[in-house]
């Protein structure tokens, strides 16, 4: 229970350090595509709250993951008979991965609408 404990808070601590940092992090350590025009001046600020969004989304879906998988643990544990798979084991995993999934989706959309380097020349 310490060990899943010490995890847990971890998992908070760095949604919290990181959502804090990123706000402060330069450009060229921001990994997304066209990042200068996503992280211009005026676009600087909006693109820095989504991503933390997102970011945040990620860690909520990875510690509701963490938490089903350790109910699914501690039931398995106390049926007394030999460890298996239970069905709740992929229902969690299947959840996990579609929200992932859905996180990933949300970003592809949001950032693969920026110009490319042509279209920013001419306008």
């Amino acid at each position: 229970m310490l060990t899943y404990g010490i995890v847990e808070a971890a998992i908070v601590a760095v949604a919290l350090v990181v959502a804090r940092v990123l706000g402060r992090a330069p450009a060229s350590s921001i990994n997304i595509p066209n990042r200068e025009f996503w992280l211009a001046d005026e676009r600087r600020r909006a693109t820095i709250d989504y991503v933390t969004e997102q970011f945040l989304w990620l860690e909520c879906l990875t510690l509701a993951f963490l938490v089903a998988l350790a109910q699914v643990i501690f039931k398995a544990n106390l049926r007394g008979t030999p460890p298996t798979l239970p069905q709740d084991f992929w229902l969690t995993l299947a959840a996990f991965i579609v929200g992932v999934g859905w996180v990933c989706v949300r970003l592809v959309r949001r950032f693969a609408g920026a110009p490319g380097p042509s279209d920013r020349r001419s306008g």
